[in-house]
This record gives C-alpha cells, structure tokens and sequence, in this order.
C-alpha cells in the first residue's frame, strides 16, 4: 500500500497539483488505514513528498522525517553527519 501512496503522491507533484490539495488527498487515504506501521511509513512519506515539493532543504527535511522514528535515532543519524 505505502508504495502505491507513493506512486500517487508523485504523479500528484509531476502534476503540478497545489501542495494543500495533495496533503489533502494522502491525508484522506492515510486515515483508512489500520496497521501501525503502514501509518507511519505513509506519514512519514506525505511529509517526504510536500517537503520535495516545497523544496525544503535536504538537511531539514531528513531531520524532519527521522524524528518520526524518535528522539535516538533522529540524534544518532545527526551525530553521523
């Protein structure tokens, strides 16, 4: 499921859809699901897709996605950097 929520969410970009519609959709299709870590992957990934998008700077928005994954590892993957 999250690899076909990603498909969209790309051809969604390559679109040129507005960024408030796309989180809307992923959003939409997000909250059906039922299996935690499917949740987590598909967040993570909304967020992903509307940072590109936006062109968030890649340093922010790999430390966005990674505190998802909590405190230790968002620290431990900017202790490596």
């Amino acid at each position: 499921m999250v690899h076909l929520l990603c498909r969209l969410g790309m051809l969604l970009v390559v679109e040129g859809t507005d960024p408030e519609i796309l989180f809307q959709i992923m959003t939409n299709i997000l909250l059906s699901w039922r299996n935690e870590k499917e949740l987590l992957e598909g967040i993570v990934l909304t967020d992903g897709i509307i940072g590109i998008q936006a062109g968030m700077n890649p340093i922010v928005l790999k430390s966005q996605l990674l505190s998802y994954l909590g405190a230790k590892t968002a620290l431990e993957a900017f202790r490596n950097n």
